[in-house]
């Protein structure tokens, strides 16, 4: 695997408001264009042995820590203090990923709309269940990382996954 810088990117029109999904949430302040990077993700890399014990901490802490699947049993932890932080989940996300790490624009986005992600499809932790308040007209309620299983993701998010998720995808495919 390549290096992963360790720092984190974000627009520089994404500004940090209240959300009608959860607490805070980021929104672009200029309308941006399909496919138009908004975030480079970064941080470091743990293996899947390691994450459990980082989520205790955090637990124990109340934080809440980002991390994405960078390939099978590999992620990404990425800083606390970035405005990345503050893109809620959405189960209609207005970014996915473009290249391995960096978040894209899915569609034209006007100003003022919030910077979401689908949660459930960068993580593949087995632990990973969250209450969904999204309030988009497909909400899956409950969004986990075992998300990458669901037929409907694999097809609106073709091309759009994190390496280890395809993986899990191609392996769990062919055995199909």
């Amino acid at each position: 695997m390549s290096e992963v810088a360790p720092g984190v990117w974000v627009h520089r029109a994404a500004f940090v408001r209240s959300s009608t999904i959860a607490g805070q949430g980021l929104f672009i302040s200029e309308p941006v264009q399909a496919n138009e990077p908004l975030i480079r993700l970064g941080g470091r890399v743990l293996s899947g042995d390691q994450l459990p014990r980082l989520f205790e901490r955090a637990r124990a802490q109340r934080t809440y820590v980002d991390t994405v699947a960078l390939d099978i049993d590999t992620h990404l932890v990425l800083p606390p203090d970035t405005r990345a932080h503050y893109a809620n989940h959405s189960c209609d996300p207005s970014m996915w990923l473009g290249a391995p790490l960096e978040l894209v624009a899915r569609c034209d986005l006007p100003a003022g709309t919030e910077l979401t992600i689908d949660y459930g499809v960068i993580s593949d932790d087995p632990t990973f269940s969250m209450n969904c308040t999204c309030g988009a007209p497909g909400c899956r309620r409950i969004v986990t990382g075992s998300d990458w299983e669901r037929a409907d993701l694999r097809v609106t998010h073709q091309g759009r996954w994190p390496v280890g998720l395809q993986r899990h995808i191609d392996a769990a495919t062919a055995s199909e």
